[in-house]
């Protein structure tokens, strides 16, 4: 009788000592020898049972290790190269890995607690077609008609629909759909423009894979010779590896067709007038749309924003900018213009991928690949449509010709159409052939298409603009100079082909020694229908940096430590290299007494060198030396220093640089200075600032000052309260003294 509770107990506990031990994880003892390189070394791919890891001959303040992930850190740094023979014990799991059911992105915030997401069971809990995905769809879909007495009866259909949420438990997707074409830009009188028209599907795997279709920005990847902001319609698919893979890839690649071209555009402005200044683009006196967000306007080399309560306002439909008041306009300061404007000439496709590569285990080096195209479709023109003979005509220009091609067709007579008839004039002993505007119906009547070409570059001049069209008239030639700013001529643009590879390479010699190198190729071909001029498409370049970085270790732990930077640069550019954009600064030709058609295209080369200390809380003052030289034709020298301190309430900046230019035909000295001392209250700044540029040409064979010489000094004493009030006001009280050559001496003007 006492035996069967006897054999139950029994039973019970073998039964919990058989559910206990299934419970527990099973411990494995390892030990390997690790040569660390450095301070981070993965041990294992399983965690680490605590208090089990040792080191032969080794203190446990020489290095900390984490049982969770496995990982080493090496706190003595004496420890690295040298072999250390460690040993512990790992569970059968990795506990750093994280296992769940459902993902936690079904979780929504519901006041100020987080609840699950409440199922409707009777419309899920038969349904097979219920995954459990957490998508969220807002807009509408609108459905009409229209009717008149001078129309047919219309139906029309519209779709704006977002999507947020996931598809699946891995698949994250954001959207922006829409049927809608607006054929017209955003306005750009605020900081950030609500691009209504930006239509786009993303899909998020796991952060590791996005893909993005409709509307996407391309910018700048690391790279030195590869600048972008480029805006296309098309595809992009990236990709990036997690920490525990052995390498750490990046890659983006994408397609797609190019909404705009870039340009960059110095404003020649007015003393005092705010606006509005016509940006035209490639072509002077052109109507064009500015792509939305596109712009970066600079005022002596410094960024602006734009905002009606910041720097400036843009109109994107008319292509028109506007500066605000913070701004005082002078025609001494020069402002550039970068942007992208719609280009209807050719259907244009972009291809690119942008790609990085490093070790996991061993940061030191990093290799960077990027390649851009653009390509123009020849046989896709849009404005104007190319007819067989525009095309037989762009396949026999150079690259250097323009292609203007003739605007002059026969036509009959028609009322009220504006015709033209060809005659033959002698001026000055000249005989010219022109068309005059004619109404005989019995002449050969030609229908011209006129174009703009700049002043005194063209014959004719328009003389009258009515209901049925303009008419021209031709002017004759004065000392062989043209006198008309209108040609009879269709102005074409020939389809390009642009390629640019960069592939650059990053490596940490040590702690505070790094150098860095990259090469790039190009493949520029100004048109596609000429073989003509093809031996200059190809150009390449390289640039070499080895930088130095090192911090000064102070006794007080409370202040901020000092860092010494120093740099050494080469750079090398081939004369048929041509970029996608400039990757040089704004003014960088300023800077070298240069214009943008300086010399034809040549070999240039640069060297740098740099030193600069820096401290968080007093600033930095920097040293430059360059070496600038285009073969045959220039060699300079250009020094800067710069500082931006700062003590207590007191702010002093400085900016200047001296250059020592020789080239072909001048010698030429360019001093430039700008300084500014402030001394901020509570509530007010006081501050004054100077400015002096003195900048001589000096002819090599006259030994005399060229008229382009100058000098300019300016000072100003302001008073203005601080950014953090809400209602800002500024007083300044401003001289400026300009100096010109007049004979052969720089004189004051008056």
């Amino acid at each position: 009788m006492n035996l069967a509770p006897k054999h139950l107990i029994v039973a019970f506990l073998a039964l919990f000592i058989v559910h206990i031990s299934n419970a527990q994880h099973v411990l494995y003892h390892r030990e390997k020898i690790v040569v660390p390189d450095t301070a981070v070394v993965q041990l294992d791919s399983l965690t680490i049972y605590p208090n089990s890891f040792t080191i032969d001959n080794r203190t446990p303040a020489q290095y900390y290790i984490n049982p969770i992930s496995a990982t080493l850190y090496i706190v003595d740094t004496s420890l690295l190269g040298l072999p250390l023979h460690c040993k512990y014990l790992v569970f059968d799991t990795d506990f750093s890995k994280v296992f769940q059911n459902k993902s936690p992105q079904i979780i929504s915030k519901k006041g100020n607690l987080y609840k699950p997401e409440t199922i409707n069971m009777t419309n899920t809990l038969f349904d097979p077609s219920y995954n459990g995905s957490n998508l969220e769809s807002n807009g509408a879909i609108i459905r009409g008609f229209s009717v008149g007495n001078n129309q047919d009866f219309v139906l029309n259909s519209s779709l704006n629909l977002q999507l947020t949420g996931f598809l699946a438990t891995d698949v994250e997707i954001k959207a922006n759909i829409t049927d809608k074409n607006v054929p017209v830009q955003p306005e750009g009188n605020t900081r950030r423009v609500q691009d209504f028209d930006k239509i786009f599907i993303t899909l998020n795997y796991k952060n590791k894979w996005f893909l993005n279709a409709g509307d996407i920005d391309v910018t700048k990847p690391d790279a030195h010779f590869m600048v972008l902001n480029k805006n296309l319609t098309g595809m992009e698919l990236s990709f990036s590896t997690d920490s525990i893979s052995k390498y750490l890839w990046k890659t983006k690649t994408g397609g797609g067709v190019s909404k705009g071209r870039f340009v960059r555009q110095k404003l020649n402005v007015v003393n005092g007038k705010q606006g509005p200044y016509k940006l035209t683009g490639n072509l002077p006196m052109a109507h064009v749309v500015i792509l939305a967000e596109s712009e970066r306007v600079y005022i002596d080399q410094k960024l602006m924003v734009r905002g009606l309560d910041q720097d400036y306002i843009i109109d994107y439909n008319t292509g028109e900018i506007t500066f605000t008041a913070k701004v005082l306009v002078a025609n001494e300061k020069e402002i550039n213009v970068e942007y992208e404007y719609s280009d209807l000439s050719y259907s244009r496709f972009t291809l690119y991928s942008f790609n990085e590569v490093k070790s996991a285990q061993n940061p030191k080096w990093k290799i960077k690949s990027n390649f851009y195209q653009e390509k123009d479709l020849k046989n896709s023109s849009l404005q104007p449509e190319l007819s067989d003979s525009m095309k037989l005509f762009l396949s026999q220009l150079y690259d250097n010709e323009q292609p203007l091609f003739p605007g002059v067709d026969t036509s009959s007579f028609y009322p009220g159409e504006i015709l033209y008839q060809s005659k033959d004039t002698l001026v000055a002993g000249v005989l010219y052939h022109i068309y005059c505007y004619s109404t005989d119906q019995t002449a050969t009547l030609y229908r011209l298409n006129m174009s703009w070409v700049g002043e005194n570059n063209g014959d004719y001049v328009l003389v009258s603009s009515g209901a049925n069209g303009r008419v021209f008239q031709w002017v004759a030639p004065l000392n062989n100079i043209k006198q008309g700013n209108y040609e009879p001529v269709i102005q074409l643009t020939t389809p390009i082909l642009h390629q640019l590879g960069t592939i650059g390479f990053t490596y940490d010699l040590s702690k505070s020694l790094w150098i860095d190198t990259e090469f790039s190729f190009s493949n520029y071909d100004q048109n596609l229908f000429s073989n003509h001029d093809e031996e200059n498409n190809m150009g390449f370049a390289h640039n070499l940096n080895l930088s130095y970085n090192t911090t000064f270790a102070q006794n007080d732990s409370t202040k901020a430590p000092w860092t010494w930077i120093a740099n050494a640069g080469y750079e090398f550019k081939n004369k048929n290299f041509n970029p996608i954009e400039p990757y040089r600064a704004v003014e960088f030709y300023k800077d070298y007494n240069l214009t943008n058609t300086f010399v034809a295209p040549n070999h240039e080369t640069m060297i740098k060198l740099s030193t600069a200390i820096t401290n968080p809380r007093y600033g930095e003052t920097k040293y430059d030396l360059n070496y600038y030289a285009i073969q045959h034709y220039l060699s300079s020298w250009r020094n800067q220093l710069t500082t931006h301190t700062k003590l207590g309430s007191y702010l002093f900046t400085s900016n200047n640089s001296i250059l020592l230019s020789d080239d072909t035909i001048n010698n030429s000295q360019y001093l430039r200075t700008m300084n500014q001392l402030s001394k901020t209250w509570k509530k007010i700044e006081l501050g004054i600032y100077e400015r002096f540029e003195r900048n001589l040409f000096i002819n090599k064979s006259s030994k005399q000052l060229m008229n382009n010489s100058f000098q300019y000094n300016e000072f100003h004493v302001y008073i203005k309260n601080n950014d953090s009030i809400s209602h800002n006001y500024k007083l300044l009280l401003k001289n400026i003294i300009t100096d010109q050559v007049k004979g052969s001496l720089l004189s004051r003007n008056q």
